[in-house]
């Protein structure tokens, strides 16, 4: 799912900036949606650029296998580019409310400006061609079984996360001794918490 718009107006004559609008968490898809509806049926397209929702390409190892996914990495938030003014302000805002994806803890119009350096930075990394990041899902602390190698079956804690090489350092008693092994994320799954 594309989680960009085409720009709906080019206009040089009016001036747009970035906007952050808080919503709901894991609504973000369809506020995008709705406010791209809004956009098209309203009238004032020359008053809006580009809505989005940014997302990247995880790999994540669940139960021994890799998987990509794409995730949203600014959860909560919808950016905009729009011409801010008392008119559009409540238009966008209305449009959440009603649809019951704005955020309703917050006090006042839920639009944050925010930089076009920001954004750039955001937008280069939504196009980054690299591979995808690694998913950690473990944390320092945590008590995981191992469940491939040398030391499986047995449990531990984690002493160390190395991300660069998709590995921890497991903290683990045997035969009456303290001993830590490095495993991949793959070998070791986290025991669940009852």
């Amino acid at each position: 799912m594309s989680t960009m718009s085409p720009r709906v107006s080019q206009s040089p004559s009016v001036k747009k900036d970035w906007y952050l609008m808080r919503v709901r968490l894991k609504s973000e898809l369809k506020a995008l949606n709705l406010l791209r509806e809004f956009i098209m049926q309203s009238g004032c397209l020359e008053k809006f650029g580009s809505v989005l929702v940014p997302t990247h390409k995880v790999r994540e190892i669940k139960h021994g296998r890799k998987n990509i996914t794409e995730k949203i990495f600014c959860r909560g938030y919808v950016f905009i580019e729009m011409e801010m003014n008392d008119i559009t302000s409540a238009m966008v805002q209305k449009t959440v409310e009603v649809q019951g994806v704005g955020d309703g803890h917050l006090k006042g119009s839920p639009l944050r400006p925010i930089s076009q350096d920001e954004v750039d930075k955001i937008l280069s990394l939504m196009r980054a061609d690299g591979p995808p990041s690694e998913s950690i899902r473990f944390n320092v602390g945590e008590t995981v079984r191992i469940i491939r190698g040398l030391f499986a079956p047995l449990s531990g804690s984690i002493e160390e996360i190395n991300s660069e090489r998709f590995h921890v350092r497991v903290s683990f008693t045997f035969e009456g001794q303290t001993m830590s092994t490095e495993v991949h994320f793959k070998d070791v799954e986290k025991l669940s918490q009852s």
